[in-house]
């Protein structure tokens, strides 16, 4: 059986760029950004370093498509549950679930990312590309609960997707920095919100 390198060395793509990922992966769950070089990755994945630039520029470079990997991920989470056949309610709720269980299945790395470097605090880019993903999904279910008369008629989708968007981060922040592991915790908090956003919400139907 050919371990890791072997692999990566022969498919210089996307096996090297999976190896890749899950060694910054260990490196940022364990030690954390600084322990995190372009060295360190070549000699685990196997690889020169040479090979290791042809894809990477630098280890800001490593972070970033470690945390790309995982938010694209969770997007495809999210569209498709907004894509469900679900109630509205229902939906939204799951979406909540759905990113709240990734930071508790993966908290350490969740954290590590969390704790963005110095380096990454001006590249807003990617956080605005994926607020807007998110936002997007969640306008379009607020909406169609308009349209069903799951939601009241005169609820603003935008405004809602905000509140909405806004208490998910803070229920994602609270568990990493306080390690809450209530698991009836984001159901209850975006029910209270989601009765009082929107007048119309019957809690027993949900």
């Amino acid at each position: 059986m050919k371990d890791l390198s072997e692999e990566c060395r022969e498919v210089p793509g996307t096996r090297l760029k999976d190896g890749v990922y899950h060694a910054a992966a260990e490196i940022l769950r364990r030690e954390g950004y600084k322990s995190l070089t372009m060295n360190r990755i070549a000699d685990q994945v196997g690889v020169s370093r040479t090979t290791l630039y042809n894809h990477f520029a630098d280890a800001t470079d490593l972070y970033i498509f470690v945390e790309d990997r995982i938010i694209q991920s969770l997007l495809v989470d999210v569209t498709n549950i907004a894509g469900s056949s679900r109630s509205a309610p229902k939906r939204i709720i799951d979406v909540a679930n759905s990113i709240v269980d990734r930071v508790q299945s993966d908290r350490a790395l969740t954290l590590a990312l969390f704790r963005r470097p110095d380096s990454l605090s001006k590249r807003t880019d990617r956080w605005i590309h994926t607020r807007k993903g998110m936002m997007r999904a969640l306008h379009g279910i607020v909406t169609e609960g308009i349209e069903s008369g799951e939601f009241d008629e005169k609820t603003n989708p935008q405004a809602g997707a905000g509140v909405l968007l806004s208490t998910m981060k803070g229920l994602v922040e609270v568990q990493l920095i306080l390690n809450i592991t209530d698991k009836h915790m984001t159901s209850d908090v975006m029910n209270l919100i989601l009765r009082g956003l929107l007048p119309r919400y019957d809690l027993d139907q949900v």
